[in-house]
């Protein structure tokens, strides 16, 4: 019995988190542009421009752009640095870059991208970066770039 009470509690917290996914999906789809989806998940979550500079190094003023001016679609590294920043998960990220008009070649650097969008949106951007450094790459953060 207390099988069963486990299985029905784990369907109902897998059926809320589908259902809360779908949601924000369909809230991204609704934004149209990447801009308005940027703005939207920042709002949901309370993010000021002020909190995204402190995450990602990026200048306030470019994340204002990027948040109101829907021509300003960013490369891909730009994308996934604000993805990672707001630990979206992978279906909400694919959604971001859709919107940004992104799609991931068989290059490195786009492959690197799409395996910390799926594998490392839980962590915290320190960690990433120094992920990456361990592993020889660059730190994805201006951050890391702006404390050196």
């Amino acid at each position: 019995m207390a099988q069963k009470a486990k299985r029905s509690a784990a369907q109902s917290s897998l059926s809320r988190d589908l259902a809360r996914l779908m949601n924000e999906i369909t809230k991204l789809r609704q934004s149209v542009t990447f801009s308005s989806a940027l703005d939207y998940l920042m709002t949901s979550r309370e993010i000021t421009n002020d909190a995204m500079e402190e995450r990602t190094g990026l200048c306030r003023d470019t994340i204002s752009r990027y948040r109101t001016q829907p021509e300003k679609d960013p490369p891909l590294k730009t994308v996934t640095l604000l993805c990672l920043a707001l630990h979206l998960e992978p279906e909400l990220s694919d959604e971001m870059l859709r919107l940004a008009g992104r799609n991931i070649r068989a290059v490195r650097n786009d492959i690197l991208c799409r395996k910390l969008l799926r594998e490392k949106y839980a962590w915290e951007m320190d960690d990433i970066d120094a992920y990456l450094i361990a592993e020889g790459f660059d730190p994805i953060s201006k951050r890391y770039k702006l404390a050196s």
